[in-house]
């Protein structure tokens, strides 16, 4: 029992990154210690402020702070990074893949086995299905109302 609980320990710093890692060509902040106090000594917790991170205490005394990759959100209950369970969820028209939110080109759909996230792209960009990212939107395309029909330029006037 005790070599599993060591296993899903490594597991889970595995996929979280330690302070002060570098993280896409930024810096993270470092983290500030916490109290332990009320928190199971043999679990992680959540950090109260921010829920990137997350902490390890041993005999009641603060180890390490970790922050999650990407945008991920620390589960107390998995005790791993996962996605956050406030971002909305979405039908997919497939199972994976990215897709244009439909009547929002700042949005698109992020489809993993079925299920669907909404992610907003970045200020002044729109989504490509095409290029399966958040471009700037140089060519006047349209959005229609309907995911299954591409986007499509503006008609020149006569």
């Amino acid at each position: 029992m005790f070599r599993i609980a060591i296993i899903a320990v490594f597991l889970t710093f595995a996929y979280c990154w330690p302070i002060d890692e570098e993280m896409e060509g930024t810096t993270r902040p470092p983290i500030q210690p916490v109290s332990c106090e009320g928190h199971d000594p043999d679990k992680m917790f959540r950090d109260p402020l921010n829920p990137h991170i997350f902490h390890r205490c041993s005999r009641g005394k603060w180890i390490a702070g970790y922050w999650c990759p990407g945008n991920l959100v620390f589960d107390e209950k998995e005790q791993t990074c996962d996605r956050d369970p406030d971002v909305p969820v979405v039908k997919c028209p497939k199972p994976d893949g990215l897709f244009e939110m439909p009547g929002n080109p700042h949005k698109f759909i992020d489809c993993q086995g079925g299920i669907g996230y909404v992610i907003t792209c970045p200020e002044d960009l729109v989504f490509s299905e095409l290029n399966q990212t958040c471009v700037y939107n140089d060519h006047g395309l349209t959005w229609p109302t309907d995911p299954t029909i591409a986007p499509t330029k503006p008609t020149a006037s006569p």
